[in-house]
């Protein structure tokens, strides 16, 4: 369901309205140009099909799309699924690759995260929950002759059990080296991820899973404290990445020094990896570099961080940023506030990870306002001389009971010629939410 900001939707279109001179930046698409529902979930008897998917969709080399649903599914625990593309892209077919929670829910449950997929076609991911223990999975996706088989990777204890070093119920899905870059993974290297709970002080904990031997173990990189007041950070969010170095960023929903959220990196030291808060949210005066940020990073490739806050900034709805690299240290700037055009047409409270192009423009989803149904957006900020300027490429909800979708949670991607995918929570045409498509 969509997220609630308490008293933030109301309080926000009133400071919008009176922002007509502000909106100067923000260009806006033609209505409905170029967007498409490839898929709409729910649309068998009882949702076999799969019901709404937050984690987006990735894509092969053929580019048929491969993603998962947390709800949905012969048990009603969610699916992973492909949508082959056909005729050129003019078509694409559903197809389910696999049920989850079959059995005594060994497989996992409720795979709410991206998944990534390897040189051979092999695809991984996260559950949140299920597995032998109930703390969620690590699993392994392999096509084979008109079948796919899943393998159980890691198994996470039940998080209440005091007793998960490594962490317990994941929190995002998994990160490697080259992932940033556009990579596939090679299938060995190590994997990288965060939970929401275990860990040596039961906050979470940033894991890493090793080929050793013929098996995969896990162990903690760095752990969390839970809420509030965790200086270092509580409530890790959005997924991790990788730089060609090794660092790994990430952040967190809450902790930091002001309890308002964080970003993190962790250094590779011999065996070890050494923790640093490189930003504390609610920073500036009246927050208006934002609080909370709920998506991942993304990386260009001068170094340079951007990521989105969900709430706060100027009009309480949110911000862009980017960290850029400065003699050991980054140097935070708010490339665009939420809710700046005139009835908030921009959106506001983001909560996925960015796609850069080659170009360096940003693309991104929000999961508020848009229009005037408050649908949410899709959006590209684009780099001039004179700044950034935001262009809403699709407002949410513009179609009779928001047919085309509403609540776009998830990352967006990018194929070779510029068009884009992901995925909504809500809306199309049974109401569970949609995979859509975007052509400029």
């Amino acid at each position: 369901m969509p997220h609630s900001y308490g008293t933030q939707p109301t309080q926000t279109l009133l400071i919008c309205a009176l922002l007509a001179a502000a909106s100067t930046s923000t260009l806006h698409a033609a209505p409905g140009a170029g967007f498409r529902v490839l898929h709409s979930f729910c649309k068998k008897p009882g949702c076999t099909d799969g019901g709404p998917s937050t984690g987006g969709v990735i894509a092969d080399d053929a580019g048929n799309l491969f993603g998962a649903s947390d709800d949905g599914g012969a048990s009603g625990l969610g699916v992973v699924f492909e949508l082959a593309e056909q005729n050129g892209g003019d078509k694409f077919s559903y197809a389910r690759l696999h049920n989850f929670c079959t059995g005594n829910c060994k497989d996992g449950s409720a795979p709410e995260f991206p998944l990534i997929r390897d040189q051979a076609g092999n695809l991984y991911g996260t559950t949140a929950s299920g597995g032998a223990a109930g703390g969620g999975v690590v699993f392994e996706l392999m096509p084979g002759a008109g079948r796919w088989t899943l393998n159980v990777l890691h198994k996470f204890c039940a998080p209440d059990s005091g007793t998960c070093k490594e962490g317990a119920s994941p929190s995002a899905g998994l990160a490697y080296q080259g992932g940033a870059a556009g990579l596939p993974y090679d299938g060995h290297s190590p994997l990288f991820g965060t939970t929401a709970a275990g860990g040596a002080l039961n906050g979470g904990a940033v894991f890493a899973l090793m080929l050793e031997n013929g098996k995969w173990r896990a162990r903690s990189l760095h752990d969390f404290c839970p809420p509030p007041s965790c200086a270092g950070g509580s409530r890790p969010l959005g997924g991790l990445l990788l730089d060609s170095g090794g660092n790994i960023f990430g952040v967190t929903n809450l902790g930091g020094a002001h309890d308002e959220g964080a970003v993190f990196e962790l250094s590779p030291a011999g065996s070890k990896y050494d923790y640093t808060v490189i930003y504390d949210f609610c920073s500036q005066q009246n927050c208006i570099d934002g609080v909370e940020p709920a998506g991942g990073l993304a990386l260009d490739v001068s170094g340079n961080l951007y990521g989105t806050t969900s709430r706060l900034g100027t009009h309480d709805a949110g911000t862009l940023f980017e960290l850029s690299p400065d003699h050991g240290k980054f140097d935070f700037q708010v490339l665009h506030q939420f809710c700046d055009a005139v009835n908030c047409t921009d959106g506001g409270a983001p909560s996925a990870s960015l796609t850069l192009d080659e170009n360096g423009n940003i693309f991104g989803t929000t999961t508020q306002f848009g229009n005037t149904t408050g649908g949410g957006t899709l959006f590209e900020l684009s780099p001039s001389d004179s700044g950034w300027t935001d262009t809403v490429l699709y407002g949410f909800c513009s179609e009779t009971n928001c047919a085309d979708g509403t609540f776009p949670k998830s990352h967006v991607i990018l194929d070779q010629a510029g068009n884009l995918f992901g995925t909504t929570e809500a809306g199309g045409s049974t109401g569970a939410g949609v995979v859509f498509e975007f052509r400029p």
